[in-house]
Order: structure tokens, then C-alpha cells, then sequence
């Protein structure tokens, strides 16, 4: 996703907080919105938040981003949790577990905060709204074009957070879309639990194995970095 694509959703999140939270479209300089992340420390939030601060400024709020510094589903819960106890005039949040995020999601709700999901949802709970991509189309537009790439034969592996509901949807769009194309087999799905290092590990050890692979479809941010890193290293 480009840079000016996560300002844009950040922003669009943090706009949407004023019809949420605001029955006229001024705001007060005192209004704090908190974004909470997967994992603060990858280039895609970074942007992300850069794309928040623009906004506050430009509304006259404040604004902060939060949340773990590796894939903690756990630790987000607990920053979030710690949000909603700072009493902020919205969260927004990007969900790792939809089920162990929901309770709390409705929680705050129930306080009167709203709370708007970005780029991974919680469907089930009673957040303000979703903002973000059409996980399912992501999925399957990548995997049309490595078909067309590959030609329609190959072996692929997939790098992905399994379990985490938006990298489950662009899974499902991959393979959905891979059954058009018999000759392209995925031979193996790594979890790389939103860590370049992980990747790049896991890849580097499928290339000294010498396995046949043809293509990587990396389906978060972190995957796409680790495995090219890897690829540059052993090809």
C-alpha cells in the first residue's frame, strides 16, 4: 500500500471520529484520539501515524498512536484497555484477534467511546465503522497477477499472520482465485507473526533447503521486506 494511501485512511478514520463524536463540526482543542496499532515499530504504522498527526493538526485535536512493539495480540488488548481508561474522545484500532478484541471494543462503546476499526476489523462487535481495504479482492488480485507472472505454473509460498482476520481474508482471496489456475500450486504458508526477521528466516531456509519455488505472495507489510531480503541474499 503507498504511503499517501495510509495518510489518506488515517486521516479518513480520524474525520470520521468528528461525525462521531460531535454533534456540530467544530471540535475542541482539548479532543484526544487515540490509534491503536498491531505493532508500532514496522514502517506501515510509522506511516500511518505520520498520516494521523497531519489530521489532528489540521482539526485542532490531539492525537497519539499506541500499541505493542512486536505482534502481541494480548499486549494490544492491554493498550487498548488502557486507552479506553484514559477516557479519549475515540479509538481506532487495527484488530489482530476479532475475538479477543470484541468484548473490550464493545466496552468502550458502551462508555460512550467511539470506536472505529483500520485496515483489520472486528465485524462482530459494535465498532462506529470499518475503514480500510477489501481484504478478499487484495488477496485476489495478487494472486491474478502472479498467474500472470508465473504464466499459470508454479509453486508459491504465501507469507501471512494466519488467524488475524484481514491477512485471512487476502488468504481466502488467493486461493479462491488460484483454483482458476491448476498448474500454480501453494506449496507452504509461513507465519511470520508481523516480523521481517522471521521471514527473512524462514525464507532463507526454504532457498538453502533448495526448494522449488516459483513466487511470494506477502500479505502484510513486515513479510515483503524479510523475504526480499532473503531473496537478494541467497539468488
Amino acid at each position: 500500500m503507498k504511503s499517501n494511501r495510509i495518510g489518506v485512511v488515517a486521516a479518513a478514520a480520524l474525520a470520521s471520529f468528528g461525525l462521531a463524536a460531535c454533534q456540530t463540526p467544530y471540535h475542541d482543542q482539548e479532543e484526544r484520539y487515540v490509534f491503536v496499532a498491531s505493532n508500532v515499530n514496522i514502517p506501515y504504522w510509522q506511516e500511518a501515524q505520520a498520516g494521523l498527526t497531519d489530521a489532528a493538526k489540521q482539526m485542532g485535536v490531539k492525537a497519539e498512536m499506541t500499541g505493542p512493539d512486536k505482534f502481541d495480540p494480548q499486549a494490544q488488548l492491554d493498550a487498548f484497555q488502557k486507552a479506553v481508561a484514559s477516557k479519549p474522545a475515540g479509538i481506532m484500532i487495527s484488530v489482530t484477534r476479532p475475538e479477543l478484541l470484541q468484548d473490550a471494543i464493545n466496552a468502550a462503546i458502551a462508555q460512550g467511546i467511539p470506536v472505529i476499526t483500520v485496515d483489520s476489523d472486528a465485524p462482530n462487535s459494535k465498532r462506529v465503522m470499518f475503514v480500510g481495504t477489501d481484504n478478499l479482492r487484495a488477496g485476489s488480485e495478487s494472486a491474478k497477477r502472479m498467474a500472470d507472472i508465473l504464466k499459470g505454473q508454479g509453486q508459491v509460498v504465501i507469507v501471512s499472520v494466519p488467524g488475524q482476520l484481514n491477512m485471512d481474508q487476502r488468504a481466502q482471496g488467493v486461493n479462491d482465485t488460484l483454483k482458476k489456475y491448476p498448474g500454480i500450486k501453494i506449496v507452504q504458508t509461513i507465519d511470520d507473526k508481523g516480523d521481517p526477521r522471521v521471514a527473512n528466516d524462514s525464507v532463507s531456509a526454504l532457498l538453502k533447503a533448495k526448494a522449488k519455488i516459483d513466487g511470494i505472495i506477502c500479505l502484510e507489510a513486515s513479510g515483503g521486506s524479510g523475504a526480499a531480503e532473503a531473496l537478494h541474499r541467497w539468488i
